[in-house]
């Protein structure tokens, strides 16, 4: 079997990462197929060959789903950005939540009551986004390729009006292009340069938030807001009249959520690997603080590569408690006994990878923490993204 091939085959069921599988043949090679619903015979292009299975993207459909909406974008399926422009949104969140119950770890997460994944508008969210650009084309790579597929004339459905307003009004360069939208307008975001924006806190408190340009921010304008609050009203029914309180961040960025949060520390640590979030980081507390009685600091740290004791952060013997948003490698190897270690009571994880959060629960597990609290948010709606949130509490162990 070679790339560009074409095959036809059946679509069995939905599986992960946006894909349905089938097989070449009857009990032959796994393939997994984007762009397909289950229950469909479809004929489909070779996008990847592995040693034991095949990707493919589907280029006609000789028997549908009922179900099968007509995509509403012109380059899905080619297109390797979304994955289900072609079902119901509603059937689509309804997918990711019976793909989360196959990860072992956050069954029990999804068995509390009050678990649900938060929805917003299913197009026009992204805040920002990067593209490719080559001999002044602009638009996405096609699946499992460094081709361009031209960005429609209408623009992306997953982005803003104003970001496609801006992407059209333009000769771009040959390159990757980065763009995000400020509330004064969408701007080219440059590399080791800090960008200023007033967000909205959680508290009714607002402030001018600095961040790096081209690093890491959230994508959904419209569910930012409620993950943060999300995450407040956690801490205060955890919290309680425990303050004053000492909190660690990993992963901290340019400190949006610890800021957040900082009415339940009043002693802080956090840690990033990217100096110029933390540069932005230390401005943003020092507004954030001003006139408050707290101590924080900020500490340079490739968190993959340099293990670290908790412990002796501060010998302080407050309520500890800490904030992981790691990447989508999920948490160091080390991170859960160390928290375990330092006697972090209260962990809130916030993942963007089902896969890696699973394995970290598992660890975590066996490091006494027990999940309290969870729900996702679907920052990324019509993609195969979720965005899962946990507050999980530190267990005493028995006496021996």
């Amino acid at each position: 079997m070679q790339v560009g091939q074409r095959i036809r085959l059946y679509s069995e069921k939905q599986v992960q990462q946006g894909f349905c599988l089938g097989h070449e043949t009857a009990g032959g090679q796994p393939v997994f197929i984007h762009g397909s619903l289950p229950d469909e015979f479809v004929e489909i292009r070779i996008t990847r060959v592995r040693k034991q299975h095949l990707f493919g993207v589907v280029t006609k459909v000789l028997q549908a789903n009922p179900e099968r909406l007509e995509s509403d974008c012109p380059v899905f399926p080619e297109c390797g950005g979304c994955s289900y422009r072609h079902m119901d949104y509603t059937q689509e969140v309804q997918t990711k939540l019976d793909l989360l119950g196959e990860w072992q770890y956050l069954v029990p997460a999804l068995q509390k009551p009050d678990f649900k994944i938060h929805t917003a508008a299913e197009s026009g969210y992204r805040n920002s986004t990067q593209l490719h650009v080559y001999n002044h084309q602009i638009g996405f790579y096609r699946l499992h390729s460094n081709e361009i597929v031209p960005l429609p004339d209408e623009g992306c459905a997953l982005l803003s009006p104003r970001l496609n307003a801006f992407l059209r009004n333009d000769e771009w360069p040959d390159g990757k292009l980065l763009v995000r939208e400020l509330q004064s307008g969408p701007i080219l975001a440059r590399r080791n340069a800090v960008i200023q924006e007033p967000i909205s806190l959680p508290g009714t408190r607002s402030l001018d938030w600095q961040y790096e340009a081209a690093g890491f921010w959230q994508v959904n304008r419209f569910l930012t807001p409620l993950w943060l609050q999300t995450m407040f009203d956690w801490m205060r029914q955890a919290i309680g009249d425990a303050t004053p309180s000492e909190c660690l961040e990993l992963f901290c960025g340019s400190g949006l959520i610890g800021g957040s949060l900082n009415p339940f520390w009043q002693e802080y640590l956090g840690y990033e690997d990217s100096r110029l979030a933390l540069k932005a980081a230390n401005q943003n507390f020092k507004r954030l603080t001003r006139g408050q009685n707290s101590r924080w600091q900020f500490r340079h740290s490739n968190l993959y590569e340099r293990k670290l004791n908790f412990c002796d952060q501060t010998g302080s013997n407050q309520l500890r408690w800490a904030i992981a948003n790691p990447p989508r490698s999920g948490l160091a190897d080390w991170m859960p006994a160390a928290l375990r270690q330092g006697d972090f009571r209260w962990l809130l994880y916030s993942s963007c990878n089902p896969a890696t959060l699973n394995r970290d629960l598992k660890t975590l597990h066996q490091n006494d923490y027990s999940i309290e609290r969870g729900c996702a948010f679907d920052f990324f709606a019509r993609t195969a993204h979720i965005e899962v949130l946990l507050l999980l509490r530190l267990q005493d162990r028995p006496q021996q």
